[in-house]
């Protein structure tokens, strides 16, 4: 009786963990989302650039803000206007 008992048990543990790493498996092929959830977005999507560049309408002063921010944000990517991309020196931050 306790033979059976931890046989069904076991074989129920065993179940689980497989039926876990079959889950997995279909998580990485982007099937299901299971245990381990997908990084949240960043940015905010397309309502965070309708907001900003509303706010630019109202408020012209805050544009220097918000392109110091998104210098900050892309690595203080500079692009001339010969379309060449260089990064600032010293000198200029």
């Amino acid at each position: 009786m306790l033979q059976t008992f931890v046989f069904i048990i076991g074989a129920g543990v065993i179940a689980l963990v497989l039926l876990d790493q079959l889950a997995l498996w279909m998580q990485r092929r982007g099937w299901i989302r299971w245990r381990k959830p997908t990084a949240p977005a960043t940015g905010g999507g397309g309502m965070t650039g309708l907001l900003t560049e509303f706010q630019q309408l109202v408020e012209p002063q805050v544009r220097h803000v918000i392109e110091d921010k998104e210098g900050r944000r892309l690595g203080r990517l500079i692009v001339s206007a010969d379309g060449r991309d260089k990064r600032p020196t010293s000198s200029d931050e």
